[in-house]
């Protein structure tokens, strides 16, 4: 039977989830948008490349030679931080407007998103070309798209007011992609001018996703720390990061990530002033609370993936619809966990419903239910 380690923080999310629904919450999600390009590179022997490490050596290999690399498309796709997080949490039943580089005029591509959300585009999309393989990706974006979203960009496409009342009504914030946006800083100050309009609220959540921060400077992340600081005093400012994301936050905090890649400080989001820093890997998800704790949830790992980027937005969603419910930060964790596996066993987004039968799996839900009391 599928099964997970952690069986009693997933038979107690399903339980949570018998009557949940998101459908009087609202959410803001921005700023990016990408079409994707996602493909699987050819090994010399016809196979596709299984792993990065297989095909960095294949390129090692060669040396200073060039070579060619035979691949298969998987044609194209919507993709960006912003857009993959607000399908996700449309599907799990929630009000979503999300705000991004979706064409001008809106490109097809993000039609799935035109059907669930309300969407407000600023630019054209960004590109981005992606080799995928069964443990991660190698991403190769062209971002000269996204220079274009600022304050005043988004001002001038919703309207002040509006986008105003837009951020004070949002259950839940997602901005998404903070390393990618050139004006991320500015687009941050602008939200923070809104929150600043009504009194705390601490109930409502704001998301933050990096994406990959190699580029960015140790005053960006200094302002992006001071920035998280001031909106955590008006909603739960949670960090949201993998791996390799985590050990660069934590080398501008002044701290190194431990060699197995998958602990945080039990402090650090003490440190950092905000609610919660959750690190998420292929195995398990870590999240470090206010409080100098941190909690631990494992999931299973899929071999054969359906798709591969997205999987860590679709976490992101499902972490937040979790605390939209008003869930223990434990089964936030594993509603991201099971979210992310279902968008990459299925290649697309889960709905609650889907989320709920498989904590039922993973919490042996059917297993008790045939011999004893769940």
């Amino acid at each position: 039977m599928d099964y997970c380690e952690d069986a009693s923080i997933y038979r107690r999310l399903w339980h949570s989830l018998e009557k949940a629904s998101l459908k009087d919450k609202y959410v803001l999600a921005g700023f990016d948008g990408y079409v994707d390009s996602p493909v699987n590179p050819i090994d010399p022997k016809g196979a596709f490349f299984d792993t990065i490490g297989a095909f960095s050596a294949a390129i090692q290999a060669y040396g200073c030679e060039s070579m060619d690399i035979p691949v298969t498309s998987n044609g194209t796709r919507m993709g960006g931080n912003g857009p993959l997080a607000a399908l996700s949490l449309a599907e799990k039943g929630a009000q979503v407007v999300c705000i991004g580089a979706l064409g001008v005029p809106l490109d097809e591509t993000f039609a799935p998103l035109y059907e669930k959300t309300l969407v407000y585009s600023l630019a054209p999309p960004a590109r981005c070309y992606a080799l995928e393989f069964s443990d991660g990706k190698l991403m190769f974006g062209d971002i000269k798209a996204l220079e274009q979203l600022d304050h005043a960009k988004v001002c001038d496409v919703v309207g002040r007011v509006r986008y105003s009342a837009l951020v004070l009504k949002s259950d839940c914030i997602v901005f998404a992609n903070w390393s990618a946006l050139p004006h991320a800083e500015n687009l941050l100050q602008g939200i923070i001018e809104a929150l600043e309009e009504e009194d705390a609220c601490k109930d409502k959540l704001f998301f933050i996703d990096l994406a990959d921060p190699s580029g960015r400077s140790a005053d960006d992340f200094n302002r992006l720390f001071d920035h998280m600081r001031v909106i955590s005093e008006r909603r739960s400012v949670v960090l949201s990061v993998n791996a390799k994301e985590a050990a660069l936050v934590l080398k501008h905090m002044g701290e190194k990530m431990h060699s197995s890649g998958s602990t945080l400080p039990e402090d650090a989001a003490e440190r950092l002033g905000i609610a919660a820093f959750v690190l998420h890997t292929r195995g398990m998800a870590i999240a470090s609370q206010s409080e100098g704790n941190s909690i631990i949830v494992r999931t299973s790992i899929l071999r054969q993936p359906a798709a591969i980027t997205g999987s860590g937005d679709n976490f992101g969603a499902g972490f937040c619809a979790g605390h939209m419910l008003k869930l223990p930060i434990e089964q936030c964790v594993a509603l991201g966990n099971i979210s992310s596996y279902l968008f990459v066993k299925n290649g697309r987004a889960a709905n609650l419903s889907e989320i709920r039968d498989k904590a039922g799996c993973w919490g042996g839900v059917q297993e008790t239910l045939n011999g004893s009391e769940v």
